[in-house]
Protein backbone atom coordinates (compact mmCIF):
# COMPACT_ATOMS: atom_id res chain seq x y z
CA UNK A 1 0.00 0.00 0.00
CA UNK A 2 1.09 3.44 -0.25
CA UNK A 3 3.24 4.90 2.46
CA UNK A 4 1.63 7.45 4.61
CA UNK A 5 4.43 8.09 7.05
CA UNK A 6 8.46 8.36 5.68
CA UNK A 7 11.32 9.06 7.77
CA UNK A 8 14.89 9.65 7.14
CA UNK A 9 16.99 9.22 9.96
CA UNK A 10 20.55 11.49 10.07
CA UNK A 11 23.11 10.36 7.36
CA UNK A 12 27.07 11.12 8.32
CA UNK A 13 28.10 11.39 4.92
CA UNK A 14 30.04 14.25 4.38
CA UNK A 15 29.27 14.63 0.56
CA UNK A 16 25.52 16.06 -0.44
CA UNK A 17 22.89 14.06 -1.42
CA UNK A 18 19.95 15.76 -3.82
CA UNK A 19 16.88 15.41 -2.91
CA UNK A 20 14.61 13.54 -5.06
CA UNK A 21 11.20 11.23 -4.51
CA UNK A 22 9.31 9.43 -6.95
CA UNK A 23 5.57 11.12 -5.81
CA UNK A 24 3.41 9.75 -8.24
CA UNK A 25 3.45 6.40 -5.45
CA UNK A 26 3.20 8.98 -2.59
CA UNK A 27 -0.26 10.21 -3.05
CA UNK A 28 -1.29 8.85 0.52
CA UNK A 29 2.33 10.33 2.14
CA UNK A 30 0.75 12.39 5.19
CA UNK A 31 4.54 13.32 6.95
CA UNK A 32 7.91 13.70 5.10
CA UNK A 33 10.49 13.98 7.66
CA UNK A 34 13.97 14.44 6.51
CA UNK A 35 15.26 17.07 8.88
CA UNK A 36 19.29 16.17 10.52
CA UNK A 37 20.90 14.83 7.14
CA UNK A 38 22.95 16.51 4.07
CA UNK A 39 20.42 16.81 1.49
CA UNK A 40 21.38 19.37 -1.16
CA UNK A 41 19.62 20.74 -4.50
CA UNK A 42 16.02 22.23 -5.16
CA UNK A 43 13.28 21.63 -3.17
CA UNK A 44 11.13 19.34 -6.00
CA UNK A 45 8.11 21.83 -7.48
CA UNK A 46 6.14 18.07 -7.51
CA UNK A 47 6.39 18.24 -3.61
CA UNK A 48 2.88 20.28 -4.37
CA UNK A 49 1.16 17.00 -5.51
CA UNK A 50 1.39 15.34 -2.10
CA UNK A 51 -2.25 16.22 -1.44
CA UNK A 52 -2.53 14.04 1.97
CA UNK A 53 1.10 15.63 3.37
CA UNK A 54 0.37 17.35 6.80
CA UNK A 55 4.24 17.73 8.37
CA UNK A 56 6.90 18.11 5.79
CA UNK A 57 10.49 18.39 8.05
CA UNK A 58 13.16 19.41 5.81
CA UNK A 59 15.22 21.88 8.60
CA UNK A 60 19.24 21.59 9.27
CA UNK A 61 20.36 20.47 5.29
CA UNK A 62 21.61 22.11 2.41
CA UNK A 63 18.65 22.99 0.29
CA UNK A 64 18.83 25.74 -2.16
CA UNK A 65 17.02 27.80 -4.70
CA UNK A 66 13.89 29.24 -3.85
CA UNK A 67 10.88 27.55 -2.21
CA UNK A 68 8.22 26.47 -4.90
CA UNK A 69 5.22 28.09 -5.53
CA UNK A 70 3.60 24.53 -5.97
CA UNK A 71 4.21 24.37 -1.83
CA UNK A 72 0.77 26.37 -1.55
CA UNK A 73 -1.23 23.64 -2.93
CA UNK A 74 -0.79 21.30 0.11
CA UNK A 75 -4.03 22.23 1.25
CA UNK A 76 -3.44 19.87 4.43
CA UNK A 77 -0.46 20.58 5.53
CA UNK A 78 -0.27 21.39 9.09
CA UNK A 79 3.33 22.10 9.41
CA UNK A 80 5.70 23.26 7.53
CA UNK A 81 10.00 23.54 8.61
CA UNK A 82 12.24 24.20 5.95
CA UNK A 83 14.78 26.50 8.84
CA UNK A 84 18.54 26.04 8.99
CA UNK A 85 19.13 25.40 5.42
CA UNK A 86 20.60 27.72 2.03
CA UNK A 87 17.14 28.70 0.73
CA UNK A 88 17.24 31.97 -1.16
CA UNK A 89 14.50 34.16 -2.57
CA UNK A 90 11.26 35.83 -1.85
CA UNK A 91 8.81 33.62 0.44
CA UNK A 92 5.58 32.47 -2.00
CA UNK A 93 2.49 34.49 -1.56
CA UNK A 94 0.88 31.13 -2.98
CA UNK A 95 1.82 30.00 0.95
CA UNK A 96 -1.46 31.60 1.65
CA UNK A 97 -3.54 29.13 1.00
CA UNK A 98 -2.18 27.02 3.53
CA UNK A 99 -5.73 27.30 5.50
CA UNK A 100 -4.90 24.28 7.80
CA UNK A 101 -1.15 25.37 8.50
CA UNK A 102 -0.39 25.49 12.07
CA UNK A 103 3.33 25.73 12.01
CA UNK A 104 5.57 27.64 9.52
CA UNK A 105 9.49 27.98 10.25
CA UNK A 106 11.34 29.75 7.28
CA UNK A 107 14.45 31.00 9.64
CA UNK A 108 16.90 30.35 6.60
CA UNK A 109 19.22 32.91 6.77
CA UNK A 110 18.99 33.98 2.50
CA UNK A 111 15.10 34.78 2.26
CA UNK A 112 14.64 37.89 1.37
CA UNK A 113 11.85 40.26 -0.63
CA UNK A 114 9.15 41.43 2.25
CA UNK A 115 6.53 38.89 4.21
CA UNK A 116 3.61 38.58 2.12
CA UNK A 117 0.55 39.95 3.15
CA UNK A 118 -1.09 36.45 2.41
CA UNK A 119 0.29 34.96 5.28
CA UNK A 120 -2.70 36.78 7.00
CA UNK A 121 -4.84 34.38 5.56
CA UNK A 122 -3.43 31.39 7.53
CA UNK A 123 -6.03 31.61 10.17
CA UNK A 124 -5.28 28.33 12.01
CA UNK A 125 -1.33 29.37 12.61
CA UNK A 126 -0.14 29.33 15.96
CA UNK A 127 3.59 29.64 15.08
CA UNK A 128 5.36 32.05 12.58
CA UNK A 129 9.44 32.10 12.62
CA UNK A 130 10.85 34.22 9.74
CA UNK A 131 14.00 35.00 12.07
CA UNK A 132 17.32 35.30 10.64
CA UNK A 133 16.87 36.29 7.10
CA UNK A 134 16.93 39.35 4.55
CA UNK A 135 13.14 40.17 4.66
CA UNK A 136 12.76 43.82 4.10
CA UNK A 137 9.69 45.89 3.93
CA UNK A 138 6.84 46.56 6.54
CA UNK A 139 5.18 43.82 8.97
CA UNK A 140 2.07 43.35 6.77
CA UNK A 141 -0.77 44.76 9.17
CA UNK A 142 -2.52 41.22 8.24
CA UNK A 143 -0.67 39.57 10.20
CA UNK A 144 -3.07 41.16 12.90
CA UNK A 145 -5.84 38.42 11.99
CA UNK A 146 -3.92 35.33 13.38
CA UNK A 147 -6.11 35.14 16.25
CA UNK A 148 -4.37 31.78 17.10
CA UNK A 149 -0.98 32.84 16.71
CA UNK A 150 0.83 32.48 19.91
CA UNK A 151 4.62 33.03 18.69
CA UNK A 152 5.84 35.88 15.89
CA UNK A 153 9.54 35.64 15.62
CA UNK A 154 11.01 38.19 12.93
CA UNK A 155 14.30 38.32 14.88
CA UNK A 156 17.71 39.81 12.85
CA UNK A 157 15.98 41.10 9.44
CA UNK A 158 15.62 44.42 7.25
CA UNK A 159 12.00 45.18 8.37
CA UNK A 160 11.37 49.13 8.43
CA UNK A 161 8.04 50.78 9.33
CA UNK A 162 6.21 51.41 12.44
CA UNK A 163 5.16 47.96 14.09
CA UNK A 164 1.58 47.43 13.31
CA UNK A 165 -0.78 48.19 15.61
CA UNK A 166 -3.34 45.60 14.23
CA UNK A 167 -0.87 43.14 16.38
CA UNK A 168 -2.53 43.97 19.61
CA UNK A 169 -5.28 42.02 18.40
CA UNK A 170 -3.54 38.70 18.76
CA UNK A 171 -5.09 37.63 21.83
CA UNK A 172 -3.06 34.31 22.04
CA UNK A 173 0.24 35.52 21.31
CA UNK A 174 2.94 34.40 23.81
CA UNK A 175 5.97 34.97 21.89
CA UNK A 176 6.55 38.91 20.16
CA UNK A 177 10.56 39.17 18.50
CA UNK A 178 11.20 41.95 16.02
CA UNK A 179 14.45 43.11 17.62
CA UNK A 180 17.21 43.68 15.45
CA UNK A 181 15.60 45.25 12.76
CA UNK A 182 14.92 48.68 10.79
CA UNK A 183 11.56 49.33 12.83
CA UNK A 184 10.70 52.96 14.23
CA UNK A 185 8.08 55.31 15.51
CA UNK A 186 6.64 54.69 18.37
CA UNK A 187 5.72 51.68 20.45
CA UNK A 188 1.77 50.69 19.27
CA UNK A 189 -0.52 51.24 22.96
CA UNK A 190 -2.42 48.50 21.44
CA UNK A 191 -0.16 45.43 22.02
CA UNK A 192 -0.60 46.19 25.70
CA UNK A 193 -3.72 44.03 25.16
CA UNK A 194 -1.78 41.05 24.84
CA UNK A 195 -2.91 39.75 28.05
CA UNK A 196 -1.08 36.37 27.35
CA UNK A 197 2.03 37.74 25.91
CA UNK A 198 5.26 36.02 27.92
CA UNK A 199 8.16 37.87 26.19
CA UNK A 200 8.39 41.21 24.41
CA UNK A 201 11.60 41.80 22.80
CA UNK A 202 12.60 45.32 20.74
CA UNK A 203 15.98 45.46 20.80
CA UNK A 204 17.72 46.91 18.59
CA UNK A 205 15.78 48.97 15.92
CA UNK A 206 14.73 52.81 15.66
CA UNK A 207 12.01 53.30 18.06
CA UNK A 208 11.16 56.78 19.24
CA UNK A 209 8.81 58.34 22.26
CA UNK A 210 7.72 56.98 24.98
CA UNK A 211 6.89 53.17 26.59
CA UNK A 212 3.37 52.80 26.69
CA UNK A 213 2.23 52.70 30.01
CA UNK A 214 -0.93 50.45 28.57
CA UNK A 215 2.09 48.19 28.55
CA UNK A 216 1.62 47.51 32.39
CA UNK A 217 -1.12 45.35 31.62
CA UNK A 218 0.63 42.40 30.21
CA UNK A 219 0.21 40.50 33.30
CA UNK A 220 1.85 37.35 32.28
CA UNK A 221 4.93 39.07 30.77
CA UNK A 222 8.06 37.97 32.21
CA UNK A 223 10.77 40.11 29.66
CA UNK A 224 10.91 43.13 28.56
CA UNK A 225 13.56 44.48 26.52
CA UNK A 226 13.83 48.01 24.83
CA UNK A 227 17.55 47.65 24.40
CA UNK A 228 19.51 50.19 21.80
CA UNK A 229 16.22 52.50 20.40
CA UNK A 230 15.53 56.13 20.97
CA UNK A 231 13.02 55.79 23.17
CA UNK A 232 12.32 59.11 25.40
CA UNK A 233 10.65 60.14 28.56
CA UNK A 234 10.13 58.01 32.01
CA UNK A 235 9.35 54.51 32.95
CA UNK A 236 6.13 54.36 33.38
CA UNK A 237 4.81 53.12 37.06
CA UNK A 238 2.90 50.57 35.85
CA UNK A 239 5.44 48.48 34.59
CA UNK A 240 5.82 47.72 38.62
CA UNK A 241 2.78 46.09 38.13
CA UNK A 242 4.46 43.29 36.15
CA UNK A 243 4.64 40.72 39.23
CA UNK A 244 6.00 38.17 36.68
CA UNK A 245 8.91 40.19 34.94
CA UNK A 246 12.26 39.01 35.43
CA UNK A 247 15.23 41.11 37.26
CA UNK A 248 17.28 42.75 34.61
CA UNK A 249 14.83 43.99 31.60
CA UNK A 250 16.38 46.48 29.83
CA UNK A 251 15.04 50.18 29.67
CA UNK A 252 18.37 51.60 29.46
CA UNK A 253 18.13 53.34 26.28
CA UNK A 254 15.34 55.79 27.50
CA UNK A 255 16.78 59.50 27.56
Amino acid sequence: PPAAKMYVKRRHASYLHPLTLDTSTLRSLSRLHLQHNHLGGHIPKEFGRLQALEQLRMFDNQLEGEIPKEMGQLEALQELRLSDNRLSGEIPAELGNLRRLKLLSLSNKKLNGSIPKELGELKSLQQLRLQSNNLMGEIPKELGNLSLLQELLLTRNRLKGHIPRHLGALRSLQLLEVDKNHLEGTIPKELGSLKRLTRLNLDQNRLSGPIPAELGQLFSVTTISFEENQLTGCIPGELGELKLLRTGSCFKVLR
